[in-house]
C-alpha cells in the first residue's frame, strides 16, 4: 500500500517532468521571459530619469549656493547697490547723461 502511494503522488508532481525535460525548461524560459522584457523595456525609462535627477542634483546645488549669496548682508548691500542704484548714507552720486543719437544729429544738422 504504501508503494502505491508514492506511486500516486509520483504520477500527480513528478512523474510528468521526468518524462518531458524540454518541458520544464519551457516553463523556467516562461517565468524568467516575462521580468527579463519589462527590465529591458523600462532600461531607457531608466537612463531618462537617471538625467533628470542629475539635473535637479545641479540645481539644488545652484540654488544653495544662492542660499549662501543671499544669507551674506555684504552680498545684499552690493546687489542693492547695483541693481536698484541704491546709495548709502555719505555716498556721493554722480549721474552722467550721454547725448543721445538724435541729439547729436540735431546739433550737427543746426551747424
Amino acid at each position: 500500500m504504501v508503494v502505491r502511494a508514492e506511486q500516486q503522488s509520483e504520477q500527480r508532481f513528478g512523474s510528468a517532468a521526468r518524462r518531458d525535460p524540454g518541458r520544464g525548461v519551457c516553463v523556467l524560459r516562461l517565468t524568467i521571459a516575462g521580468p527579463s522584457e519589462r527590465i529591458s523595456r523600462s532600461a531607457p525609462r531608466m537612463k531618462h530619469l537617471e538625467a533628470t535627477e542629475a539635473q535637479l542634483r545641479a540645481q539644488i546645488a545652484e540654488l544653495e549656493q544662492q542660499k549662501v549669496e543671499l544669507a551674506d548682508p555684504v552680498y545684499i548691500a552690493a546687489q542693492a547697490r547695483q541693481r536698484l542704484g541704491f546709495v548709502m548714507p555719505g555716498d556721493v552720486t554722480y549721474q552722467v547723461r550721454l547725448p543721445s543719437a538724435e541729439g547729436g544729429d540735431a546739433l550737427r544738422a543746426r551747424r
